[in-house]
């Protein structure tokens, strides 16, 4: 029975398109609509998104291409319109309220990511 149990529980992770499991780095934080929308907002092909962050209007959004890691911001402008502010490789409260993210949203931008994924220092 054991056997059993391994091999389907096995055989459902294998299941699992490794595409899927690398797509993010961490968890994606906010509704599935948001998620989506930025998702979408980003244009340039080479990038690959790993995680959104929303809180409020903004969101961090972790991407990687061939050359370089990268978070982005960007601004809610109506509905599930995104559009970017800014971008660097690493950012902090300070940085974010400086780019016009209201100071109680950067902190929140900045908490609950995995420790080993920080997007703000």
């Amino acid at each position: 029975m054991k056997n059993v149990i391994a091999g389907t529980l096995l055989l459902g992770l294998l299941s699992v398109p490794l595409a899927s499991a690398a797509a993010t780095r961490g968890p994606n934080v906010g509704s599935n609509a948001d998620v989506a929308a930025l998702r979408a907002a980003v244009t340039l092909k080479s990038q690959r998104l790993q995680t959104v962050h929303v809180v409020g209007n903004y969101a961090l959004v972790e991407w990687s291409d061939p050359n370089e890691d990268g978070v982005s911001v960007y601004k809610r402008s109506s509905g599930e319109r995104w559009t970017f502010v800014t971008d660097s490789n690493l950012f902090s409260v300070p940085l974010l309220v400086q780019a016009g993210v209201p100071a109680t949203v950067a902190r929140g931008l900045c908490s609950g990511w995995p420790r080993a994924y920080a997007a703000c220092m």
